[in-house]
């Protein structure tokens, strides 16, 4: 059986913009305050599915 959870984090926007884009695999230049962003997991493998409340329009390679 696998484990399943959710987790929410609030926090000053640069470190939230330089952990979003380690995830996204490129750099990020803004993040909008009170945005919401969503990084998944999926069969152990990170990807950032939702930053300042939109889909990113770039997928890392």
């Amino acid at each position: 059986m696998g484990f399943h959870s959710n987790v929410a984090v609030i926090c000053h926007g640069t470190i939230i913009r330089y952990t979003l884009s380690h995830f996204a695999g490129y750099k990020l230049d803004t993040i909008r305050n009170g945005s919401v962003a969503i990084i998944g997991n999926e069969s152990g493998s990170w990807q950032l599915e939702l930053v300042n409340d939109q889909v990113p329009n770039r997928v890392a390679g």
